[in-house]
C-alpha cells in the first residue's frame, strides 16, 4: 500500500512521559489508536502537550513509528502570550518535514498547526471532536465563556477550509461547522461487540437485584461530564427512599464531589472508582453497574456512553452534542436540570425486569452500529480518499 513519508497529528492533548520511557495517555489515545494513521504513514509524529511524571499512569500511547513532540500549552490567556512563539517555532520545524497535517479540533495547538500548514503550503484536514463553544461556555473562568464565541469562529472557519473533515457525530457537529472538502462521521469509540448471549447473561441478574447502580465516566478536572447533576438528581431520589448508588471512574481530584455529595446526606452513595489501565478493565468495571448516566454540559459523541450501551446498559444523558443520536428521547433531559434527570432514573429504577432486558437489547443494538470494525472501515476510506486523492 502507498504510504506517506511523515504525518504531523496535532492537539492540546494531555500526554504523560515516565521513566522507563513509555508515553501514557488518560485513556483517549492507546496504543493501537495511532494504527489507523500508520496504515498511510510511515511515521507519525504527534505534536501536543507534555509533562514529566514519576510513574506510569493512564494507558501506553507509545508504539513503534510514533514520535511525540513537547509542544508547550497555549491554552490559556497567560500561556497563549508566553508560549506562542515557542509553541510555532516548534510546529513550523515538525510541519515543514511533513507531508500532511492532520488537527484534531477544538485545540489551540491544533488551530496553530493549520496556521503554520496554510503558511508553508502543507495540505491539511481536521478531525472535529467536540463543539468548542459549548466546552468553553460552560467553563468556570469568566475569559472562557467571553472567549468560546471566538474559538467557535476559528474552529468554523478551519473547518471550512479543510481539505477534509472527519467528524465523531452523525450530525450534530456537521451542522455547525460544515466543511467545504469531504467528510465523513466516525466515533472515536473502539471497541469489539460481544455476541448479545454473552452480554444477555450478565444482564440477567440485574434485572432483579433490589440495589441498583447508576455510574458514569469521565475526567473531574473539570464540570464537563456533568458529575455534580448526577450527585444532586441522586440524592432526590435518596430522598425519596430509593436504594441505590452512584458510581464514577475517571481521574482528576474529587474533593470537591465528595463534600458536594456530604451537603446533601449521599456521601454514603457516591462511590468514585479511580481509574482502569485498559479498555477491558473498563468494560469489566461497567459490566458491574446497572445503568449508565451521561449528563454532560458539553461533549462531541462520547465514547464511554456507547461502550457502556455495547455492555447492554440502559442509559440516560443530556442532551448535548451527538448524546441524542445515541439514546431514546424519553431518556434524554434537557437544559442541564438535575430534577429532570433525577425524574428519568427514578423511572428506569421502575423497569421490571422485563422492561430492563428490553431496555438492554436497545442499548446493545444502538452500540453495535459503532462496532469497531464498521467504524475502521469508515476511516480507512476517509484517510484514503483524504491523504491520496
Amino acid at each position: 500500500m502507498k504510504k506517506l513519508s511523515r504525518v504531523v497529528f496535532a492537539y492540546d492533548g494531555g500526554f504523560a512521559r515516565a521513566p522507563d520511557g513509555n508515553i501514557y495517555s488518560q485513556g483517549g489515545f492507546p496504543a493501537d489508536n495511532w494504527g489507523r494513521y500508520l496504515e498511510f504513514a510511515e511515521q507519525l509524529i504527534v505534536t501536543a502537550r507534555m509533562h514529566d511524571v514519576g510513574s506510569s499512569s493512564g494507558v501506553v500511547s507509545s508504539r513503534e513509528l510514533v514520535s511525540f513532540v513537547r509542544v508547550p500549552s497555549i491554552s490559556s490567556p497567560t500561556k497563549a502570550l508566553t508560549n506562542r512563539p515557542r509553541a510555532r517555532e516548534i510546529l513550523i520545524q515538525e510541519i515543514s518535514r511533513a507531508d500532511h497535517l492532520i488537527a484534531r479540533l477544538p485545540s489551540e495547538i491544533g488551530l496553530l498547526a493549520i496556521k503554520v500548514a496554510r503558511k508553508l503550503g502543507k495540505k491539511f484536514s481536521v478531525e472535529l471532536v467536540g463543539d468548542p463553544f459549548t466546552a468553553l461556555f460552560h467553563y468556570p473562568k469568566l475569559y472562557a465563556k467571553l472567549y468560546a464565541p471566538l474559538l467557535s469562529l476559528r474552529t468554523r472557519l478551519a473547518v471550512s477550509s479543510s481539505r477534509a473533515c472527519i467528524y465523531v457525530t452523525r450530525n450534530k457537529l456537521q451542522s455547525r461547522y460544515p466543511c467545504s472538502g469531504h467528510s465523513a462521521a466516525a466515533s472515536n469509540v473502539n471497541f469489539s461487540l460481544a455476541p448479545w448471549d454473552e452480554v444477555q447473561a450478565l444482564l440477567q441478574d440485574k434485572a432483579s437485584k433490589s440495589r441498583k447502580s447508576f455510574s458514569l465516566i469521565g475526567s473531574m478536572a473539570t464540570d464537563y461530564k456533568g458529575v455534580d447533576i448526577a450527585i444532586k438528581a441522586l440524592s432526590l431520589l435518596v430522598k425519596k427512599g430509593h436504594d441505590c448508588d452512584l458510581r464514577v471512574l475517571g481521574p482528576g481530584n474529587t474533593d470537591r464531589l465528595q463534600e458536594l455529595a456530604e451537603s446533601l446526606g449521599v456521601a454514603a452513595n457516591v462511590h468514585f472508582d479511580g481509574t482502569r489501565n485498559s479498555s477491558q478493565e473498563v468494560l469489566a468495571w461497567l459490566d458491574q453497574q446497572t445503568f449508565y448516566l451521561q449528563p454532560s454540559r458539553s461533549e462531541g459523541l462520547p465514547r464511554s456512553l456507547i461502550e457502556a450501551m455495547s455492555r447492554g446498559l440502559p442509559s440516560a444523558g443530556s442532551d448535548r452534542g451527538g448524546i441524542p443520536e445515541l439514546l431514546p428521547d424519553d431518556l434524554i433531559f434537557r437544559n442541564i436540570d438535575p430534577v429532570k434527570l433525577g425524574a428519568i432514573m427514578e423511572k428506569m429504577l421502575a423497569f421490571s425486569a422485563r422492561e430492563y432486558l428490553d431496555a438492554c437489547r436497545t442499548s446493545y443494538e444502538i452500540a453495535s452500529t459503532y462496532e469497531r470494525k464498521r467504524l475502521d472501515e469508515i476511516r480507512h476510506n476517509f484517510w484514503q480518499k483524504t491523504l491520496f486523492s
